[in-house]
C-alpha cells in the first residue's frame, strides 16, 4: 500500500496518454500524449528505483528518470507553443536552444568520468519500509535544474498569459491546463528543497498524477484537446466575399469587413433586422433556392448564398455561417452567352454537316492507320520470332520453344496483374532472350563434353552480348527485350549471372522469363536429354522458389499450372 499513490499517478498518466492518442488529428493532443507517456515512464522507473535493493540499479533507474525528465521538458515547451498558438521564429529558437543544451547534458551524463559533476555523496537510506537513494547535486546537475527552472518559468508565463487572455469557456480550460503544470512546478521546488510530501524526497510522481487529473477534467469537460484556434477568425476577415456568422437564432456573433461595408451588418443583432436580410433565414430552410437578389442604389445585384450549419458533437445546431458570393457578372454573362448561343446554333447546324463528312474521312484514315500499325506490329513480331528461331537452332533448341516461352510469359504477366500493354511487350520481347548466343562460337555452344571455367564464362557472356545488341533502340519493345536478355539468368538469391542481382533488383521482366524459360526447358525433350514428367518439374520449381526464382511468381505459376500445361500441348515439340 505504500506505493499506491504512485501506482495511481502512473495510471492517470498512462490513461491520459492513451486518451490523447484518440485525438491525434490535433497537434496539441499528439504532444500531450507524448508528455503523458513521458510522465508514465518517469513514474515507472521511479517505482523501479524505489523497489531496487542494490546501489547499481538505483543509480541506473535514476539516470533513466533524469533523461526522461529532459525529454519531458522539451515536449512540454513544444506543447505550450502549440496550445497557446505561439509558434514563431523566436520561440522555435528557444526550443532548439533548450534541446541542444539538454542533448549535451545527456551526452555527459553517460560518461563515468563526469559522474561527480552530477551527483556527490551518493547513499541509500532505509526508512519506513522505503529504500531511498540520496545524493548532493553536482555542478552540472545544478546547472541542469537551473535551465529546467528557466524553461518551466517560461512555460508558466505563456500558460498564465493564455489563461488571462482567454474568454468564456476557453478561460476555464486554460486555467485548468495552467494549474496542472503549476502544480508540477510547486512540487518540483519542494523536491529540490528536500521537503517531503510522502515518504520519498522525490515528489514528482505525485505531481504528475495530479497534473494528469486536472488535464483529464480540461479534456473531458472543456474539450481542451479539441481546441479550435482563434486564427480562423483572421481567415473570415480576409475573405473577399461577405461572411456572416450567427447563432442558432440568427443573432449575429461575427462578420467580416466586407459584410459590414456592403450590408451595414453589426454583431448582437438579429439578421432579419437588416433591410437586405429580412428574407434570408427562409433560404436556410429552402435548399432549392440558394440565390438572392438585392437592390443597392436602384441597381440589382445577385448573390449566391452558401450557408452551413454549425453543430455540436451531439449534432445539435448551434449556429450558421453565411458566405455571400457576388455572381451578378456571372449571371449577366450567362444571359449574354444564351443570346450568342441562339445565334450560333444555326451556324453550328450548318457546320455539323461538314463535320460529319470530315469525321467520316478521319475515321477511315484512323482505321487505315490502325491497320498499318497492326501490320507493323505483326511484322515486328515475326522478325523477332525469326531472329529467335535462328538463335535457338544454333543452340539445338526447337522453334516452338520460343513460342511457348512467349505465351508462358504473357500468361504469367496477366496473372501477376500487369496491364495489357506491358504483358504484350513481355510476350513479344521474350523470344529474344538468348539472342546473345549468336556471337558464341559453335565449338563452345555445341561442345558435348563438360565446359571448362573459361568456356563457361564465354557462354555466360551471351547475356551481355544480347543486351548490347538490343539496347541501342529507344523502342519500349527492344528496351524490355534488352533487359530480359541481360537478366534471365540472374537468380533470386543473387547467385546468378552476369551481375549477381538479387530479389527486386532484377526487373519483373527478367524474373518472369527466367522462370518460364527453365519451366519449358525441363519439360522439353531434346536429343541430349529426356523431358521431365510434370510432377518432377513442379517439385523442382517449388524447391527453387526463393533460391533461383521469385517465390511470389512461383506461387502464381503453381496455382495456375494447368493453364501453362495447356500452352505446352498447343505448341508441342516438332
Amino acid at each position: 500500500m505504500e506505493y499506491f499513490p504512485y501506482y495511481l499517478s502512473y495510471f492517470f498518466s498512462l490513461s491520459l496518454g492513451i486518451y490523447s492518442l484518440t485525438k491525434r488529428k490535433s497537434l496539441t493532443a499528439i504532444l500531450m500524449s507524448i508528455l503523458a507517456f513521458s510522465q508514465a515512464i518517469m513514474i515507472h522507473f521511479f517505482i523501479y528505483e524505489a523497489l531496487a535493493s542494490t546501489f547499481k540499479f538505483k543509480i541506473l533507474y535514476d539516470d533513466i528518470q533524469f533523461i526522461a525528465l529532459l525529454f519531458y521538458c522539451i515536449i512540454l515547451l513544444a506543447f505550450t507553443y502549440a496550445y497557446t498558438e505561439s509558434f514563431n521564429k523566436m520561440n522555435i529558437f528557444f526550443l532548439s536552444f533548450f534541446t541542444l543544451v539538454f542533448l549535451v547534458i545527456s551526452f555527459f551524463k553517460f560518461i563515468p568520468l563526469y559522474e561527480n559533476l552530477f551527483r556527490i555523496k551518493k547513499m541509500i537510506i532505509f526508512k519506513n519500509n522505503f529504500i531511498d537513494l540520496t545524493y548532493q547535486f553536482g555542478i552540472i546537475l545544478k546547472l541542469t535544474y537551473f535551465f529546467i527552472f528557466i524553461l518551466s518559468s517560461y512555460v508558466f508565463y505563456l500558460l498564465l498569459i493564455n489563461a488571462v487572455k482567454s474568454k468564456n469557456e476557453h478561460k476555464l480550460k486554460s486555467i485548468l491546463i495552467f494549474c496542472s503544470f503549476f502544480i508540477q512546478i510547486i512540487i518540483a521546488f519542494l523536491s529540490i528543497s528536500n521537503i517531503k510530501i510522502y515518504n520519498f524526497r522525490n515528489n514528482m510522481p505525485l505531481a504528475f498524477g495530479c497534473s494528469a487529473f486536472f488535464i483529464f477534467i480540461a479534456a473531458f469537460k472543456f474539450k481542451a484537446l479539441d481546441y479550435i484556434p482563434d486564427f480562423l477568425k483572421d481567415i473570415v476577415q480576409n475573405f473577399d466575399d461577405p461572411v456572416i456568422i450567427t447563432d442558432d437564432e440568427f443573432i449575429i456573433i461575427d462578420h467580416n469587413r466586407m459584410a459590414n461595408n456592403l450590408f451595414g451588418i453589426t454583431i448582437k443583432k438579429n439578421l432579419s433586422d437588416f433591410k437586405y436580410m429580412k428574407d434570408l433565414p427562409g433560404h436556410i430552410l429552402d435548399d432549392t433556392n440558394n440565390e438572392i437578389t438585392l437592390a443597392f442604389d436602384d441597381e440589382e445585384y445577385i448573390f449566391e448564398i452558401k450557408s452551413n450549419k454549425i453543430t455540436s458533437k451531439n449534432n445539435i445546431p448551434i449556429g450558421f455561417v453565411f458566405i455571400f458570393h457576388n455572381i451578378t457578372t456571372i449571371r449577366r454573362s450567362e444571359q449574354a452567352i444564351r443570346m450568342m448561343r441562339n445565334n450560333l446554333e444555326s451556324m453550328v447546324n450548318e457546320r455539323v454537316k461538314d463535320l460529319k463528312i470530315e469525321i467520316e474521312h478521319r475515321k477511315n484514315t484512323e482505321l487505315e492507320l490502325q491497320r498499318l500499325y497492326d501490320e507493323l506490329r505483326v511484322t515486328q513480331k515475326e522478325i523477332m520470332f525469326t531472329l529467335s528461331e535462328v538463335v535457338e537452332n544454333r543452340s539445338k533448341e526447337t522453334a516452338n520453344h520460343v513460342i511457348r516461352v512467349s505465351y508462358y510469359s504473357y500468361l504469367l504477366s496477366k496473372l501477376l496483374g500487369l496491364d495489357q500493354n506491358t504483358s504484350e511487350l513481355i510476350r513479344d520481347a521474350s523470344p529474344l532472350h538468348d539472342i546473345g548466343k549468336i556471337a558464341i562460337p559453335d565449338t563452345i555452344l555445341h561442345k558435348p563434353a563438360v565446359l571448362t571455367d573459361e568456356e563457361r564464362l564465354v557462354i555466360q557472356n551471351h547475356t551481355l552480348i544480347g543486351h548490347e545488341i538490343l539496347s541501342k533502340s529507344n523502342r519500349d519493345l527492344l528496351k524490355i527485350a534488352a533487359l530480359i536478355a541481360l537478366e534471365h539468368h540472374e537468380r533470386w538469391d543473387g547467385e546468378g549471372y552476369p551481375n549477381k542481382k538479387k530479389q527486386d533488383d532484377i526487373s519483373i521482366y527478367g524474373r518472369i522469363v527466367s522462370l518460364v524459360d527453365v519451366f519449358d526447358a525441363l519439360l522439353a525433350k531434346r536429343v541430349y536429354k529426356a523431358g521431365w514428367d510434370k510432377e518432377k518439374v513442379i517439385s523442382y520449381i517449388i524447391e527453387e522458389s526463393g533460391k533461383q526464382f521469385d517465390p511470389a511468381i512461383v506461387d502464381v505459376l503453381i496455382n495456375n499450372i494447368d493453364e501453362f500445361f495447356t500452352i505446352q500441348k498447343q505448341y508441342p515439340e516438332e
